[in-house]
């Protein structure tokens, strides 16, 4: 019996005196869609397109330089990593035929390290890679195929043990399997998917699933037309996974949803971002704002609707790095925040 507990300190209000600067990527035949970095001086930036020698960017912490070292034919869509010297990226094979690409960086060279192929697709990708430490790592993504004159689209799951790759889940139905994360409460220790369920007469449907490694199975554990609630997502916050429902936050506990804060702000871009509850970037569809659990504010404000964040950002004490697109432009930037010393 421990009279002395220990009791964990109450997450406190974000900081909000940050000072922004925006770098611009030349990579006009791509699109960013994913960034990760082992430290302010060490980030990583990979979009789907371009070509071999322009599609993956480095930051030093000083400016952002394509990465040639040697050629990455992997159409990397996802980045994640756990060191410096432990770097992983996801997508298509690029030249090594139809299946879905993953890549390693052992802190000196990019290299190939899986290609999954399944039988009768056209086309396999990558969107999501996600991991808790080098012994386990999740990738998930599409399998599209062609039956007459339709396409088919199919999600998967893929584990990583450390030493090996393997397929442990792969939909029965039409899906995209967009985002995975794992709850790091050893209670409730899940792994979850977010997908869309498409039709090809109908609004999409979004839905979450929860999976079982032991026995790979796949269960649904929710799903809305995307015309009710307009989208969701998972995100990972502090070791917990948080579902986006609409304009509504939730964590899913013993089989409930329950709901911990609102986001229903006008402009609401239906992402968002944190280092606990009280810390929360948001995406707004003119901006970058701030959530400190109590209200909203906005840290930058971008021209009209001109320019929007893509995707998870990458998150330091102090720092923080978000990708952002202009279509009207085709430009690729960065927006780099620091707070005030």
């Amino acid at each position: 019996c421990n009279s002395n507990p220990v009791i964990p300190p109450e997450d406190q209000p974000g900081r909000r005196d940050y000072v922004w600067s925006i770098d611009t990527l030349d990579m006009p035949m791509n699109v960013v869609s994913s960034i990760w970095g082992s430290s302010p001086q060490d980030v990583w930036a990979v979009g789907g397109g371009g070509t071999a020698d322009d599609r993956l960017w480095h930051y030093d912490g000083n400016k952002w330089s394509a990465y040639t070292k040697e050629p990455i034919w992997c159409t990397g869509y996802t980045i994640y990593g756990f060191s410096a010297n432990d770097v992983w990226m996801g997508g298509g094979a690029g030249v090594d035929g139809l299946g879905a690409g993953i890549w390693h960086y052992d802190g000196n060279k990019w290299s190939k390290n899986f290609i999954y192929n399944v039988e009768g697709a056209y086309d396999v990708i990558i969107y999501d890679l996600w991991g808790t430490s080098q012994n386990e790592i999740y990738a998930c993504g599409n399998i599209y195929y062609r039956v007459g004159d339709e396409n088919k689209w199919r999600g998967f799951v893929l584990h990583y043990d450390g030493s090996t790759w393997k397929e442990v889940i792969k939909a029965d139905f039409n899906s995209q399997f967009l985002t995975i994360r794992k709850e790091q409460n050893i209670i409730f220790n899940k792994v979850y998917v977010f997908a869309l369920r498409t039709s090809q007469i109908a609004s999409d449907t979004v839905s979450f699933y929860e999976l079982k490694l032991d026995s790979n199975e796949i269960k649904e554990i929710y799903s809305a037309p995307e015309s009710q609630i307009v989208f969701g997502n998972i995100h990972y916050i502090n070791g917990k996974v948080y579902f986006l429902i609409g304009q509504d936050v939730y964590r899913y506990i013993n089989g409930s949803f329950i709901k911990q804060f609102s986001l229903a702000y006008p402009n609401f871009g239906y992402q968002f971002y944190g280092r606990n509850e009280k810390d929360i970037f948001v995406r707004m569809k003119d901006g970058l704002a701030h959530f400190n659990g109590d209200n909203l504010q906005y840290l930058y404000t971008f021209p009209l609707y001109t320019i929007s964040i893509m995707n998870e950002p990458i998150l330091f004490d102090k720092e923080a790095f978000f990708i952002m697109w202009q279509p009207a432009y085709a430009r690729n930037m960065v927006l780099h925040g620091k707070l005030k010393k």
